[in-house]
């Protein structure tokens, strides 16, 4: 499955679906908390943890799936 065009371009419809709805999460939870008073600097500190959250757990579930993968061709 490609999830990219040779263009660079997103082509895969479920993780465009998935890059929407985060956008959309991530926006929601920033308008709440500059209404309840977040400065700009706390939301560029938020916005590093998110992201480093995201690598991290992406990392991992690629490294899962790497070692499934490595475990089926063992068997």
């Amino acid at each position: 499955m490609r999830v990219y065009d040779d263009r660079g371009n997103m082509i895969d419809a479920t993780m465009g679906d998935f890059s929407r709805d985060m956008g959309a999460d991530v926006s929601d939870l920033f308008d709440k908390l500059f209404a309840e008073g977040m400065t700009v600097l706390e939301a560029r500190g938020l916005i590093g943890y998110i992201t480093t959250n995201l690598d991290f757990c992406a990392s991992l579930s690629i490294a899962r799936h790497q070692m499934e993968d490595l475990d089926a061709k063992d068997r």
